[in-house]
């Protein structure tokens, strides 16, 4: 009992990592793409009218 009682919070522990790591990279990548549209859209036609 003890044993599967371990086994169910180490998952459960393993899951929350798993979670917070995937949050954690989203929001890295989301808060890159905004920055990189902010430094885009701030010079209106120096560099970034070739993307489009």
């Amino acid at each position: 009992m003890a044993r599967s009682e371990n086994l169910t919070g180490l998952t459960e522990n393993f899951f929350l990592s798993i979670i917070f790591d995937f949050i954690s990279s989203f929001f890295a990548v989301v808060f890159v793409v905004f920055y990189l549209n902010l430094d885009a859209t701030r010079p209106a036609n120096a560099q970034g009218s070739s993307e489009r």
